[in-house]
């Protein structure tokens, strides 16, 4: 390191239960996905898309040796058991490979699935539960934790947001946690829930050297997810097309109470 001391890896168990864990088996999987035709795409890494003379279509994305596959096909699954079929045959048989229709998670996320499968949900519910279960333990008892800011005073709050400066040699407990939390925060935001977005910037910004005041913020955006933690990023729709769109209004009546100046100033 900068003082001239020597350092070493350790290296922990392989991913997953592989004998080699990396590039080997990302070189293996690749391969027995591209030997039944799938090709990667040149956009979006780790996807592949996969075609027959039928027209059907399949694209598989994949997260090391999870993977995720939508096919055009219908309940028939032609393709789909074509790229499973390759993977038990190179693994040793059927008994290794695990599937499961309409799955409901992949890659961290939840996935909730219409009755007839034309409209999935993406959510993140059951990682809001653990931070808050980590965090903020008082909203799974139906209670609301003690200094939880909500609305204006939570925008004001994290506006007002700074480094600590001087930058101490050493990072606070709470400063540790506040840093926790915002990685917990990001991960969900990122995924599901851009209306903690603003929020959330102001606590990065201010992560590499936090104030107390940064835990309060924090705190109180794990609560504000906590009661939206079952929003989602909804996809699909078999009748888009069809769908009207209604036009209107809404009308108040407008009462000028005794003394009101009589000609209203925009």
């Amino acid at each position: 390191d900068e003082d001239g001391d020597q350092l070493c890896y350790q290296c922990g168990a392989p991913m997953n239960g592989e004998r080699t864990a990396g590039s080997d088996y990302h070189i293996w999987r690749d391969g027995v996905l591209e030997s039944v035709g799938a090709k990667q795409s040149i956009t979006c890494l780790g996807t592949y898309h996969l075609a027959d003379a039928d027209g059907n279509r399949a694209t598989v994305a994949t997260c090391v040796d999870d993977f995720l596959i939508k096919e055009t096909a219908g309940n028939e699954k032609k393709l789909t058991m074509r790229i499973l079929g390759a993977f038990a045959k190179a693994m040793g048989g059927w008994d290794k490979v695990q599937y499961k229709d309409r799955p409901t998670a992949f890659k961290g996320y939840g996935i909730a699935w219409s009755r007839d499968n034309t409209v999935v949900s993406l959510h993140m519910t059951s990682h809001i539960e653990s931070l808050a279960h980590k965090y903020v333990p008082e909203c799974l008892r139906g209670e609301v934790p003690p200094g939880t800011l909500s609305g204006l005073a939570l925008c004001k709050a994290a506006d007002e947001l700074a480094m600590v400066s001087p930058r101490p040699l050493v990072l606070s407990r709470i400063g540790k946690e506040v840093q926790e939390m915002g990685g917990g925060i990001k991960y969900v935001e990122r995924a599901v829930m851009p209306r903690v977005s603003r929020l959330m910037h102001k606590v990065s910004c201010c992560s590499a050297s936090p104030p107390d005041s940064a835990r309060i913020v924090a705190r109180s955006i794990i609560v504000l997810m906590y009661k939206n933690r079952y929003e989602s990023i909804t996809y699909g729709g078999a009748k888009l097309g069809t769908r009207v769109l209604l036009q209107g209004g809404l009308y108040s009546p407008l009462a000028i109470q005794e003394g009101a100046p009589v000609d209203l100033e925009s």
